[in-house]
């Protein structure tokens, strides 16, 4: 606040308090960064000052003492609100700095402090720059190619600046042409430039290329071949350059020798003479194979004839359980014999004529006897299989129990003599009513039998009504019917009186169940089909009818890979192309890559090494050492952090400045309090103060002040706070 109407003791009194306030504090103030701004009154309007300190490539950091009562501060920018603040201090990034060159461009800021009830309580402006900084690298010019320097900011921005001309080429002399040879380039007449070492004619005009091609050979006619003999040498067939005099065979390969080595004697198809013998060797004889006419004999080693033995005529003295003897004469004639073992002659005893012992009995089989039939007198005895005796019951004899309706029984005893009885039904005799007495009962119609009733014969009472057959005034028309059922009479309704009760069954087929052959009446399903194995795309057939039934089994087939095709498991068919590769690019440590199948094929990029620029530390930030790093991948070869500098405090030059604080000289930043001073005019005045209110903290300031060089300005008009 500026003082206009107070008195010079108020203006001294509030200098105390605010030093008496500052040594208490001293142990907070010292540690606390950013910059404070100064309020003061104006006529009542309280006006806040915001500092901005200057920040490189879009970063202000805006900060101001804290607003009595403020709930929050409003920032704007250029008049468009950025941001809300809850603490007295804002930090702007991203700002939209000059697009190329390191100009600076200026922004206002603007900061309202408002209450919980939304009430502006203060507000103040300031401007602040943003600009780039740019670091330069040099490219040097070619011969051909101007050179230029690349400007390039931490944040991405970049420009191109100070261009520099091409440095053309560098002649030098003329270098004089070298004649090619046979087999030796030649070179043309050229300059070679000195600093990029390209090649230009005699009128300095470019050169792909300054090497002349060898001028070959000049062969001339082929010379004829002169063929080696048994005993002579030959000479190949030969051309000789006549400029440079070599050697060349008939297909112009250079040779160091024109000979063909003498042939010699070749013998190989020795033929014998036939007149190798059992146990000595024959010879055998060759003609020279290139045609000269010369013969060799020789032994035919190995040639000797062993007796062979093939035609073995058994001796026929074998006997059972002894193997006999058999004997063959030399193959060649020489006369000799052998005899050997006739292997697997002996004989065994044969048993055919087996004759039955007769004592075979009911449950229990018999035994019979033979005699080898080689005579060697040994006898076999076996069981009898099958010989065993069953009762035989056939004489059986009605036991006179049968009645109506229900059979009687009849015995037997077996006709062996083992005293065993069998009795058993005997089906059949039971009786059955005879009714043979019928008397009409006077039922018959014009269509239809009547009925007639008789009782049994046997005097069991049942009586028996039964139609009075042919008493019907026509004859019965039966239809339907069958082996089980009764036809039945179409003009009556009469059924027919009895039926077979038994079908004569066709077996069932593949197409047909069982059938009737009498009545055609049917029973059951069709047969299933049998045999017969489905494949991939047909169905079985069945091996009783050869038809198909079923379905086919359909393809199994295996997924593609990147070299084979999809392939049935059962029958070998395909159904879709191999997949190809599906290659990843080759990277500086991996070739390149099938991302299925991971085959890979050529070899990996390798790194791409570029050397990093060292970049120095300063006292707000690291820096690094000098790296290498790919320029294809995150590979760092090498490069380190360099931790900050130490900040270069000392104390602040301002003159209007009364609470001094140290500042670093390198970024300005805030560091420790560092001393009050006071105006030369107001020195008296204060300790004069000091001195009435015995205030002893008061009067050591006062005293560490005055030690201090005086400012001029009044201590009232200058800014508390920096």
């Amino acid at each position: 606040m500026k003082l206009h109407s107070f008195g010079k003791l108020f203006s001294l009194l509030t200098v105390l308090i605010l030093a008496v306030a500052l040594i208490c504090a001293m142990g907070v103030v010292a540690g606390a960064e950013g910059n404070e701004p100064e309020t003061t009154s104006n006529d009542g309007n309280i006006t806040l000052e915001v500092t901005a300190p200057y920040k490189e490539c879009g970063k202000i950091k805006l900060s101001w003492k804290q607003v009595s009562g403020a709930y929050k501060y409003v920032v704007y920018c250029n008049d468009e609100h950025i941001a809300t603040s809850l603490a007295p201090y804002y930090t702007i990034g991203n700002l939209d700095v000059a697009p190329t060159g390191d100009e600076e461009i200026l922004y206002t800021f603007k900061v309202v402090a408002v209450s919980k009830n939304d009430e502006i309580l203060d507000s103040g402006l300031i401007e602040a720059a943003a600009k780039h900084s740019h670091v330069s690298v040099v490219t040097d010019p070619t011969c051909v190619d101007a050179g230029y320097t690349t400007y390039t900011c931490a944040c991405g921005d970049e420009y191109v600046a100070d261009p520099v001309d091409p440095l053309g080429h560098d002649y030098g002399d003329l270098i004089a042409k070298v004649e090619p040879k046979c087999e030796e380039e030649g070179v043309l007449e050229h300059y070679e430039c000195g600093r990029c070492h390209l090649y230009f004619d005699a009128d300095k005009a470019p050169l792909a290329s300054i090497i002349i091609a060898p001028k070959g050979h000049n062969y001339g006619d082929l010379i004829p071949e002169v063929p080696a003999k048994c005993e002579e040498d030959g000479v190949i067939a030969y051309y000789k350059c006549s400029d440079c005099e070599k050697l060349f065979n008939s297909e112009k390969h250079e040779v160091s020798s024109l000979t063909i080595p003498m042939l010699g004697h070749s013998f190989t198809n020795y033929v014998s003479d036939g007149n190798a013998g059992c146990g000595y060797d024959g010879t055998k004889t060759a003609e020279c194979d290139n045609g000269c006419g010369t013969k060799d004999t020789i032994g035919d080693a190995g040639s000797a004839l062993d007796h062979v033995y093939t035609n073995y005529v058994s001796d026929g003295n074998a006997k059972c359980g002894v193997d006999g003897t058999k004997t063959a004469e030399c193959d060649n004639g020489c006369g000799e014999t052998d005899t050997v073992t006739d292997i697997g002659s002996a004989l065994t005893h044969a048993y055919t004529n087996y004759v039955s012992n007769n004592d075979a009995k009911c449950g229990v089989d018999g035994t019979k006897t033979a005699t080898c039939d080689h005579g060697c007198g040994e006898t076999d005895t076996v069981t009898d299989a099958g010989t065993a005796l069953t009762h035989v019951y056939t004489n059986y004899v009605s036991d006179g129990n049968a009645k109506c309706g229900v059979d009687g029984t009849k015995t037997a005893s077996c006709e062996h003599g083992c005293g065993e009885t069998d009795t058993v039904a005997d089906t059949g005799s039971a009786l059955t009513h005879s009714f043979t007495n019928y008397v009409s009962n006077g039922d018959e119609t014009c269509a239809n039998d009547g009925t007639k009733t008789a009782e049994c014969d046997h005097g069991c009472g049942e009586t028996d009504t039964v139609a009075n057959v042919g008493s019907a005034t026509g004859n019965h028309n039966w239809v339907g019917g069958d082996c089980e059922t009764k036809a039945t009479c179409s003009v009556c309704g009469a059924e027919e009186e009895s039926v077979s009760g038994e079908h004569v069954w066709n077996d069932a087929t593949c197409s047909t169940p069982k059938t009737c052959s009498v009545c055609g009446k049917t029973e059951g399903n069709v047969a299933p089909h049998e045999g017969g194995n489905a494949t991939c795309t047909d169905a079985a057939v069945c091996s009783k009818c050869g038809e198909s039934y079923g379905s086919p089994l359909g393809h199994s087939y295996s997924q593609p890979t990147c070299d084979n095709p999809g392939i049935c498991s059962r029958c070998g068919s395909t159904n879709a192309a191999p997949l190809g590769h599906d290659w990843k690019s080759a990277t500086c440590t991996a070739p390149k890559t099938c991302k299925r199948c991971n085959k890979t094929e050529g070899a990996s990029l390798g790194h791409s090494i570029v050397t990093d620029e060292a970049v120095e530390a300063t006292c707000q930030s690291t820096g690094l050492t000098e790296g290498k790093h790919c320029t294809r991948c995150d590979y760092v070869v090498e490069q380190n952090e360099v931790p900050k500098l130490e900040h270069s405090f000392a104390p602040d030059t301002d003159p209007d400045v009364y609470i001094v604080y140290n500042i670093c000289e390198e970024c300005g930043e805030k560091g420790k309090f560092a001393k009050v001073q006071i105006a030369e005019k107001d020195k008296d005045t204060i300790v004069k103060v000091a001195v009435v209110a015995g205030c002893l903290l008061v009067v050591i300031l006062c005293i560490r002040a005055l030690k201090q060089p005086a400012t001029t300005t009044p201590w009232y008009k200058r800014r508390k706070y920096r």
